[in-house]
């Protein structure tokens, strides 16, 4: 990792990255290893996120079809759509990840209804040409947020292009102001995934929006922890209203808003996390 990239600071101390994609690389393409025991140990819990996936689909008439999982990972979301008929194309910016979805795929027996493609979701047209339109497309666990409030603009604005006349979107981000109001931008956070243990650090920039948190991976042996390495992850937080306006820019008409995908409760600005369901235009 390129620490200097990280190093400068605003005059009132604040975190300003010179390359605002570099964590990206640091931490899904350098540490992907890490990240797949994460991926790996949540797994078990795609299912209720699914189900929320698919009941927003099928109410608004999509029982089947193409799906378009943007930064899909292993594949813990896109894998249980195809086992529920649907065909799915997930891209993400990790090779490892990638295959380990691949191989998924192929143990779950839906190697013929999944495509997964290393890409980088800033270049959907390119990387998605000839695939043709799909019917869904999906950004689930806040990977809208990445980049900065243009970028992920230009990707919703592309998930759009590749959308079927009248497509569904599904957004699932943190929700900035709760996320604020309940102190966790402030807390050490200590996480468990099995074996694999991590405190998380994390440091706001409220003029900016973003929160950079340290994650400092230790590996489990009983009572002990051994230090495995340090990565940073920096991310954009939106408002409500921001996400909103990106979305309607972007070519989309917002038909829905939810607390979770778990359960499809309305959202309300104390909910922690942001659903929101468009249509394209």
């Amino acid at each position: 990792m390129n620490l200097k990239s990280w190093s400068d600071k605003t005059s009132s101390g604040k975190m300003r990255l010179e390359n605002p994609s570099q964590w990206i690389d640091d931490f899904f393409v350098q540490r992907g290893e890490l990240f797949l025991q994460i991926l790996n140990y949540m797994w078990p819990q795609s299912e209720p996120i699914v189900d929320g996936i698919v009941k927003l689909a099928q109410v608004n008439g999509i029982a089947s079809g193409k799906v378009l999982d943007i930064c899909c990972g292993n594949g813990r979301i896109a894998i249980p759509l195809a086992k529920r008929g649907f065909d799915v194309v997930g891209i993400d910016i990790s090779e490892v990840l990638i295959e380990d979805a691949k191989a998924k795929a192929q143990n779950h027996g839906v190697e013929n209804r999944t495509k997964f493609i290393t890409a980088d979701a800033r270049n959907l047209e390119s990387e998605l040409k000839g695939e043709g339109r799909f019917d869904l497309v999906i950004s689930v666990w806040t990977s809208i947020g990445y980049y900065d409030e243009g970028t992920d603009t230009e990707i919703l604005m592309q998930a759009r292009s590749l959308a079927k006349p009248s497509g569904l979107l599904v957004v699932d981000t943190v929700n900035r102001d709760a996320f604020r109001a309940s102190s966790l931008d402030r807390l050490k956070v200590y996480n468990e995934y099995g074996r694999l243990v991590v405190l998380e650090e994390p440091t706001p920039d409220y003029a900016a929006s973003r929160v950079n948190t340290r994650w400092r991976f230790y590996s489990k042996d009983g009572n002990d922890l051994k230090y495995i390495d340090t990565v940073e992850y920096n991310l954009r937080q939106y408002s409500f209203h921001e996400l909103v306006e990106m979305i309607s820019k972007a070519g989309w008409t917002m038909l829905g808003a939810y607390d979770h995908l778990r359960t499809l409760q309305p959202f309300t600005p104390k909910s922690s996390r942001m659903v929101i369901l468009a249509r394209a235009l």
